[in-house]
C-alpha cells in the first residue's frame, strides 16, 4: 500500500515544487529514521489544489493512504478537529476518513519557530532570536505575527529577510522533528499518524 502526503505548498512552478517535495521528505525522513518506510510527497501548490487532489485520490487511488496537510491559516480552538477547523474555514466536506487529515498550526512557518537553533544556523551572523515572538506555544501565535518576527529576526542577515521560497524549504529540510513536535500537537499527531501508516 502506497502512502502519499498531499501537501500545501511548493506554488504552480516545477522547482520550487521539487524543493518543497524534497523539504517535506527530508524532514519526515528524520523523523521515521533512514531504515524507516517513507511516503510519497506531492508539492500541491495551494491549499484548494491540495484539497482536490486529495479528494481525487481518495475517489480513484484504492491502492493509496492519502494524507492531507495544509495551514490552519487561522486559530485553532480547543478540542477542534482539523476537519471541523477546515470545514468552517474553507467550506470543504469531503474530508473522510477525517483521521487522515492534518494541519501546520497556524502556518508551516510555525514550525520553525519551534527549532530556533535551525534557524540560527540557516541564518548565522545578524539573526535576532530575540526579535521573535516569546510564546513557547507556537500554535497559539497569530500567522501574521509569526511571518512579522522571522523578517525581523532576518533581515540583518547575510542572507536577508525571510523568503518563503528562497529560505523557508531549506529551513525546513533541516529541522528537528523532536522540537517541532515537543512545541505543535498538530504536527505530533501528523507524525504520529503517518508512522503509524508506514509501520
Amino acid at each position: 500500500m502506497n502512502v502519499r502526503v498531499f501537501v500545501e505548498g511548493g506554488g504552480p512552478n516545477g522547482k520550487t515544487q521539487t524543493a518543497c517535495r524534497k523539504a517535506f521528505r527530508q524532514f519526515i525522513g528524520r523523523f521515521l529514521g533512514e531504515n524507516a518506510s517513507y511516503p510519497s510527497v506531492s508539492a500541491c501548490g495551494s491549499r484548494n489544489e491540495a484539497y482536490g487532489d486529495f479528494c481525487r485520490s481518495l475517489q480513484h487511488d484504492q491502492d493509496t493512504v492519502a494524507i492531507l496537510l495544509v495551514d490552519a491559516e487561522a486559530p485553532v480552538a480547543a478540542g477542534k478537529t482539523p476537519c471541523a477547523h477546515l470545514r468552517d474555514l474553507d467550506g470543504w466536506t469531503n474530508l473522510m476518513p477525517e483521521s487522515h487529515v492534518h494541519m501546520m498550526v497556524q502556518c508551516v512557518e510555525s514550525w520553525f519557530l519551534a527549532d530556533r537553533a535551525t534557524l540560527q544556523g540557516f541564518y548565522g551572523q545578524g539573526f535576532r532570536t530575540n526579535a521573535l515572538p516569546g510564546n513557547p506555544a507556537v500554535e497559539a501565535i497569530p500567522k501574521q505575527d509569526v511571518i512579522d518576527g522571522l523578517a525581523r529576526a532576518t533581515r540583518d542577515t547575510t542572507k536577508g529577510e525571510y523568503h518563503k521560497t528562497r529560505h523557508g524549504f531549506a529551513i525546513l529540510e533541516n529541522l528537528d522533528p523532536a522540537r517541532v513536535s515537543e512545541r505543535s500537537p498538530h504536527a505530533r499527531a501528523f507524525l504520529d499518524f503517518l508512522r503509524g501508516q508506514l509501520s
